[in-house]
């Protein structure tokens, strides 16, 4: 159940990219190339950048551990359950900083609930 590169890729872009997040530091050494320009960060988007990161390793850290707890059923799923949790509160997290108009217009995007 390894992740695919491509996937992460996406997982990436759309944090980064969708947030026109244009970013480096002025010294030559430091400047993100990637992104062929741009500006110093804000505090707000490098804990934002934080916070994806946490996101992502935390994903990717339940993948091995799901490939590990299936190859040995009998250990403890604790790890795992803390992984879940460690992933859901960063994207609480990231999801606070986001601009309250800029959700409002995600959060439409999405498909309806049927109601129960």
């Amino acid at each position: 159940m390894r992740t695919h590169p491509r996937l992460i890729f996406h997982f990436i872009y759309t944090f980064d990219i969708c947030w026109f997040w244009k970013i480096y530091y002025s010294d030559p050494d430091r400047a993100n190339l990637y992104l062929g320009g741009g500006a110093t960060p804000k505090t707000e988007q490098s804990l934002a950048y934080l916070m994806r990161n946490d996101i992502l390793t935390n994903v990717e850290d339940m993948q091995a551990e799901l490939d590990y707890l299936m190859k040995t059923p009998d250990e403890s799923t604790d790890d795992l359950k803390s992984m879940i949790r460690n992933a859901c509160d960063a994207m609480k997290r990231y999801l606070s900083i986001v601009p309250p108009n800029e959700l409002k217009k995600a959060q439409d995007l999405l498909p309806k609930q049927p109601s129960s």
